[in-house]
């Protein structure tokens, strides 16, 4: 665990600016307000996601002397969370193995591609652990449902809500597996009428959730309940969510590196076995494995069937379950490597299947987004490049020769295949890492280490700077992508950096969802609301391509962006409408 949280540690500093905008954005802002005692708000506006991960990062933005050193401390931070999960994880485990198994489980569980996620700023190490003491908790519930497993199980899994909404659904996982266990656990069936009975906190839980989710949508209106997350509640098409299911979950057998999933009927067989003799810990493993694994893979297929998720596979939501599949890969070996003839085939016919449903061209793209979002399609582009667009075939053959290696490999040797995955996993990490690198170069070179507090340093104490969005096209113009991306990727850095950026406004159209007011532009030239007020401000900043009414205080980032004192209402020169604003952007923006 130490040596996972110095590793990460370390290679956390060899990211040097933030990447993934708007979202480090939005958690580094709310942080600071929570940090100067302003709650959670971002831009002055109510911060409307979970609310955890920004209320953990505000001590170490109120410690820190700067946003650069706070920036640094807060992917230490992100190592530290993550190193820590390797104790739920291990506690879990061991509910099933004896501890040197668990311990390995937990090794390889805190050693996965997606640790490459202490990079960014973004709730992902502190989501996989409070998801793993859910887990805990809810597996201590499955064996001996008593009132205090239960109310643990329901605190924790609140908590996991707390960073990630998306953890709601671990509440259904619990309240299933209730249902489930008394027909996997022998024991457990004779007293079914007693353990209902005892189930009452659960039943006043979720009596209580329907009163409250009611309650919310007739006072505060349907939108409230699941914040800015309300957009994902729609009516899903079956067969589009049983597509993305079955890519999901061919993906995740590549991400395990295939041994896992060759094993899984073998073991999950032997478990039913246990749990029919009385073993109500593997009983509740079962539970634990069917539940998470299915509510999760489904969760996250619901949202690949979504225009937001761009029609790209996403395994961000969905990491979480790898242990699980380290957990039986280690009870295979632990318990000597059986390979019943008939379970065996099954799991052999579904390793060697599923990787068929992957449609290659889309699964290998070469596309930095798409690989950070789903970190196992890095290493099969990689090798497509490497092999001359034959990547498919090289998935294949991999494949095939796990699988003949699960299934023909003598015990002695068998027992060593564990080295496979972890080998696959730290080659998956590397490219991932390397990616990562260079997508945070153009952040580093838009807004140099030596520059970053350029605002700040311009700006008095207690003065507010409000960044106002550059113009989003000019038509005609080939460079006007490259240069405005530069503009906004400048602005985000600056805003990130500099804890005097305060507010957002914009003219045109909306960029991103960071909270910001749009500003229309009257006949003389001054930003209006939309209530017809005019736009106030102390300090401006905005694309150097329109001059406004005021002192131009400081030049900054690589895009030139100007700081412009205004005190108060802010007005444009030379321009006399939205259109002539753009325009006058435009023109200048050529020159540049």
């Amino acid at each position: 665990m130490v040596a996972a949280f110095a590793t990460y540690a370390a290679l956390g500093l060899v990211i040097h600016s933030p990447r993934v905008f708007t979202d480090e954005l939005l958690y580094f802002d709310t942080a600071a307000s929570i940090a100067d005692g302003e709650g959670l708000t971002v831009r002055g506006e109510t911060y409307s996601y979970a609310p955890l991960y920004p209320a953990l990062l505000a001590p170490v933005l109120w410690i820190a002397s700067d946003r650069e050193a706070s920036y640094e401390l807060a992917k230490s931070l992100n190592a530290l969370l993550l190193a820590l999960t390797a104790i739920p994880v291990f506690l879990v485990a061991r509910r099933v193995l004896s501890p040197l198994p668990s311990a390995a489980a937990a090794a390889f569980s805190v050693a996965i591609p997606s640790a490459m996620y202490v990079s960014v700023v973004m709730t992902e190490c502190l989501a996989y652990l409070v998801c793993w003491w859910a887990l805990y908790a809810i597996v201590l519930a499955f064996e001996r449902p008593s009132v205090l497993r239960q109310f643990a199980a329901m605190v924790e899994t609140l908590i996991a809500t707390g960073v990630r909404t998306q953890f709601l659904v671990l509440f259904v996982v619990y309240v299933l597996g209730l249902v489930l266990i008394p027909f996997l656990a022998k024991g457990r069936q004779a007293s079914t009428r007693s353990t209902v009975a005892s189930l009452w906190p659960t039943a006043l839980a979720i009596a209580t959730a329907l009163v409250a989710l009611a309650s919310s949508w007739i006072i505060g209106g349907s939108e409230r309940p699941l914040g800015e997350y309300e957009v994902l509640v729609r009516t899903y098409d079956v067969f589009e969510v049983a597509h993305w299911s079955l890519y999901q979950l061919a993906n995740m057998e590549m991400y395990v590196a295939v041994i896992p999933f060759a094993v899984a009927p073998i073991v999950i067989w032997a478990f039913v076995a246990r749990a029919r003799h009385g073993s109500e810990r593997h009983a509740a493993f079962l539970a634990l494995f069917v539940g998470v694994n299915a509510a999760f893979l489904l969760l996250t297929a619901a949202f690949n069937s979504t225009v937001y998720a761009d029609e790209a596979l996403h395994d961000r939501p969905v990491y979480y379950v790898v242990p699980l599949w380290l957990i039986v890969l280690f009870a295979w070996t632990a318990e000597g490597t059986p390979r019943p003839w008939g379970v065996a085939g099954v799991g052999a016919a579904l390793a060697l299947t599923l990787p068929l449903a992957i449609p290659f061209s889309e699964y290998a793209r070469d596309d930095a987004r798409q690989q950070f979002n789903a970190v196992t399609t890095t290493l099969w582009a990689s090798l497509d490049q490497a092999f001359n667009g034959s990547g498919r075939a090289v998935l294949l053959v991999f494949v095939l020769l796990l699988v003949l290696a699960t299934v023909l490999l003598p015990v002695r040797y068998a027992r060593l295949l564990p080295v496979v995955v972890v080998a696959v996993f730290i080659l998956t990490s590397q490219l991932s890492w390397d990616l990562a690198v260079r997508v945070a170069a153009p952040s580093t070179a838009a807004l140099p280490a030596d520059q970053r507090s350029w605002v700040d340093e311009s700006v008095p104490r207690g003065r507010t700077v409000t960044v106002l969005g550059g113009v989003e096209s000019c038509p005609g113009f080939p460079e006007r992508d490259h240069l405005y991306g530069r503009e906004l990727l400048s602005a985000y850095l600056a805003e990130f950096f500099n804890s005097s950026v305060r507010r957002g406004a914009y003219v045109g159209l909306r960029r991103d969802s960071l909270p910001a007011v749009r500003v229309n532009v009257d006949e003389s030239g001054r930003l209006l609301l939309a209530s017809g007020a005019p736009l106030l401000a102390d300090y401006l900043l905005a694309q150097p391509a329109v001059r406004f009414e005021g002192r131009n205080v400081a030049t900054g980032t690589a895009a030139g962006l100007r700081l412009w004192e205004i005190g108060g209402a802010v007005r444009a020169l030379g321009v006399d409408s939205i259109a002539e604003y753009k325009r006058a952007a435009c023109i200048r923006r050529r020159a540049t």
